[in-house]
Protein backbone atom coordinates (compact mmCIF):
# COMPACT_ATOMS: atom_id res chain seq x y z
CA UNK A 1 0.00 0.00 0.00
CA UNK A 2 1.15 3.57 -0.87
CA UNK A 3 1.16 5.48 2.07
CA UNK A 4 -0.95 5.19 5.42
CA UNK A 5 -3.86 2.97 5.30
CA UNK A 6 -7.35 3.93 4.41
CA UNK A 7 -9.11 4.50 7.91
CA UNK A 8 -12.13 2.01 8.41
CA UNK A 9 -14.14 5.19 9.87
CA UNK A 10 -13.73 7.08 6.42
CA UNK A 11 -15.68 4.02 4.99
CA UNK A 12 -18.60 3.96 7.16
CA UNK A 13 -18.98 7.52 6.79
CA UNK A 14 -18.67 7.02 3.20
CA UNK A 15 -21.38 4.52 3.05
CA UNK A 16 -23.38 6.58 5.86
CA UNK A 17 -23.85 9.27 4.14
CA UNK A 18 -24.30 7.50 0.80
CA UNK A 19 -27.69 5.72 2.09
CA UNK A 20 -28.49 8.82 4.37
CA UNK A 21 -27.71 6.64 7.86
CA UNK A 22 -26.60 7.81 10.98
CA UNK A 23 -23.10 6.75 12.01
CA UNK A 24 -24.50 4.55 14.61
CA UNK A 25 -26.36 2.44 11.37
CA UNK A 26 -22.60 0.89 11.38
CA UNK A 27 -22.39 -0.75 15.11
CA UNK A 28 -26.19 -1.03 15.79
CA UNK A 29 -27.88 -4.34 16.22
CA UNK A 30 -30.70 -3.81 13.61
CA UNK A 31 -30.68 -6.51 11.15
CA UNK A 32 -33.43 -4.79 8.94
CA UNK A 33 -32.07 -4.66 5.25
CA UNK A 34 -32.23 -0.92 5.40
CA UNK A 35 -29.55 -1.05 7.52
CA UNK A 36 -27.68 -4.57 6.89
CA UNK A 37 -27.08 -3.87 3.66
CA UNK A 38 -25.49 -0.67 3.79
CA UNK A 39 -23.38 -2.39 6.70
CA UNK A 40 -22.79 -5.20 4.50
CA UNK A 41 -21.34 -2.85 1.67
CA UNK A 42 -18.93 -0.81 4.54
CA UNK A 43 -17.66 -4.07 5.56
CA UNK A 44 -16.91 -4.84 1.95
CA UNK A 45 -15.15 -1.93 1.30
CA UNK A 46 -13.35 -1.91 4.79
CA UNK A 47 -12.09 -5.52 3.76
CA UNK A 48 -11.14 -4.57 0.71
CA UNK A 49 -9.62 -1.20 0.69
CA UNK A 50 -8.28 -0.81 4.24
CA UNK A 51 -5.61 -3.83 4.34
CA UNK A 52 -6.51 -4.79 8.11
CA UNK A 53 -7.34 -8.51 8.96
CA UNK A 54 -11.22 -9.19 8.77
CA UNK A 55 -10.87 -9.70 12.76
CA UNK A 56 -10.32 -5.43 13.09
CA UNK A 57 -12.78 -4.22 10.55
CA UNK A 58 -15.26 -7.07 12.63
CA UNK A 59 -14.20 -5.30 15.96
CA UNK A 60 -14.86 -1.79 14.26
CA UNK A 61 -18.31 -2.63 13.27
CA UNK A 62 -19.89 -3.31 16.80
CA UNK A 63 -17.57 -6.23 17.56
CA UNK A 64 -18.98 -8.59 14.79
CA UNK A 65 -16.95 -11.52 14.51
CA UNK A 66 -14.49 -11.90 11.39
CA UNK A 67 -16.86 -14.88 10.01
CA UNK A 68 -19.44 -12.13 10.12
CA UNK A 69 -17.28 -9.95 7.54
CA UNK A 70 -16.51 -12.98 5.52
CA UNK A 71 -20.26 -13.50 5.08
CA UNK A 72 -20.61 -9.63 3.99
CA UNK A 73 -18.06 -9.95 1.71
CA UNK A 74 -19.34 -12.88 -0.02
CA UNK A 75 -22.77 -11.56 -0.10
CA UNK A 76 -21.85 -8.11 -1.51
CA UNK A 77 -19.66 -10.03 -3.79
CA UNK A 78 -22.82 -12.38 -5.11
CA UNK A 79 -24.73 -9.20 -5.29
CA UNK A 80 -22.82 -7.25 -7.41
CA UNK A 81 -22.89 -9.67 -10.02
CA UNK A 82 -26.89 -9.80 -10.54
CA UNK A 83 -28.10 -5.95 -8.59
CA UNK A 84 -26.32 -3.10 -11.16
CA UNK A 85 -27.58 -1.18 -8.69
CA UNK A 86 -25.17 -2.21 -5.84
CA UNK A 87 -22.72 -2.88 -8.31
CA UNK A 88 -22.81 0.62 -9.02
CA UNK A 89 -23.21 2.00 -5.43
CA UNK A 90 -20.11 0.19 -4.38
CA UNK A 91 -18.22 1.07 -7.14
CA UNK A 92 -18.54 4.55 -6.45
CA UNK A 93 -17.76 4.07 -3.06
CA UNK A 94 -14.10 2.78 -3.53
CA UNK A 95 -13.45 5.23 -6.35
CA UNK A 96 -14.69 8.11 -3.87
CA UNK A 97 -12.47 6.44 -1.09
CA UNK A 98 -9.69 5.59 -3.22
CA UNK A 99 -9.11 8.94 -4.50
CA UNK A 100 -6.30 10.83 -1.58
CA UNK A 101 -7.78 14.32 -2.31
CA UNK A 102 -11.29 13.56 -1.17
CA UNK A 103 -12.75 16.27 1.00
CA UNK A 104 -12.14 15.42 4.28
CA UNK A 105 -9.38 12.64 4.45
CA UNK A 106 -7.61 12.44 6.76
CA UNK A 107 -5.68 9.32 8.23
CA UNK A 108 -6.57 8.15 11.82
CA UNK A 109 -4.16 6.39 14.09
CA UNK A 110 -6.36 2.88 14.93
CA UNK A 111 -8.84 3.71 12.03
Amino acid sequence: MDGPPLPIAAVKAAVCARYGLPAGAMTGPNRERVHARPRQVAMYLASSLTGYSRRRVGLQFGRRHHTTVLEAVRRIEALRLTHPEIDTAVAELAAELSNPRREGFAPAEGA
